[in-house]
């Protein structure tokens, strides 16, 4: 169980790196001042907070 959720968040890490990417253009292109993309902007970085804390607390329960 545990190698499984080791591969779970190192797949997390990896697609959460592509999203940051992809949200810091858009912000460098200046969408997170748009009125509908910037909201959704900053509920997708809240988001990715969200998965990792959830992931840091299954670890947590059942182990590393």
């Amino acid at each position: 169980f545990a190698k499984g959720l080791a591969i779970m968040q190192d797949a997390v890490i990896q697609n959460a790196d592509g999203v940051n990417e992809a949200l810091s253009v858009l912000e460098l292109l200046g969408y997170d001042e748009h009125p509908t993309i910037g909201p959704l902007i900053e509920e997708t970085r809240q988001l990715e907070v969200a998965i990792s804390d959830c992931i840091a607390d299954v670890q947590n329960k059942y182990g590393n």
